[in-house]
């Protein structure tokens, strides 16, 4: 009777301890996976950070610059053309920086949609190289992608591939 219970008590404190000790570890764990979560939040805030600065900088750059030119009425066509195309390519990593935020909220909260198909690591490469192709041209850099005909298809969300690839 007495010794019978006092067994079983000690038996069910010590898988009480042990329950604990287990609870203590996974919480142990999730702390430190929501520290590093943390840090590379913001790391990821600094570097968009300087990355919205780039292109704001760039488009009140040339709006400055097409505002002194037209008081002066110095503005001929070549002038526009150029100006308007940096101030495009400047919006357009400004809209692209604005959906990484984004796509970074939407993972935050488990919500982004995946599209898996069939694709194939070279052309995931390609498209994300392509837009960079005219700056690299501009500087005279060339970039060789080889060796990638052999490897067998993927089953992955090509776009953010491409956008992870791209970041690369």
């Amino acid at each position: 009777g007495l010794a019978w219970k006092t067994i079983r008590q000690q038996h069910d404190a010590q898988r009480l301890h042990l329950t604990i000790t287990q609870l203590e570890a996974k919480l142990r764990l999730k702390d430190e996976a929501a520290a590093k979560i943390d840090s590379s939040r913001g790391d990821f805030l600094a570097i968009a950070s300087h990355e919205l600065r780039t292109p704001l900088t760039q488009l009140l750059g040339f709006a400055d610059l097409l505002g002194a030119m037209a008081q002066d009425n110095s503005l001929d066509v070549e002038t526009i053309v150029h100006v308007t195309d940096s101030i495009v390519r400047a919006c357009g990593r400004l809209n692209e920086v604005i959906s990484q935020i984004l796509d970074m909220a939407q993972l935050d909260v488990n919500a982004l949609d995946l599209k898996f198909s069939t694709i194939t690591l070279e052309t995931v490469l390609r498209q994300a190289i392509e837009p960079y192709v005219p700056a690299m041209r501009e500087r005279r850099l060339a970039l060789k992608i080889s060796g990638l005909k052999g490897l067998p298809a993927l089953q992955a969300d090509e776009q953010r591939l491409v956008q992870a690839f791209s970041q690369l």
